[in-house]
């Protein structure tokens, strides 16, 4: 995963950089982490904007 493919999927990156400390690696590494947990997928159920 890179920080282009992050946005062309619409990611906001900005924040999410900023919340890491603006620290590239560091970020990558837990969009990395958090889409390889199983438990990723059932996010996707309980988090719906009305």
């Amino acid at each position: 995963m890179t920080i282009e493919k992050l946005r062309q999927l619409g990611a906001d990156v900005n924040t999410g950089l900023a919340r890491c400390l603006n620290k590239e690696d560091f970020y990558l590494k837990m969009v990395n982490m958090a889409l390889s947990d199983s438990k990723f997928e059932e996010l996707g159920g309980c988090c719906k904007i009305k």
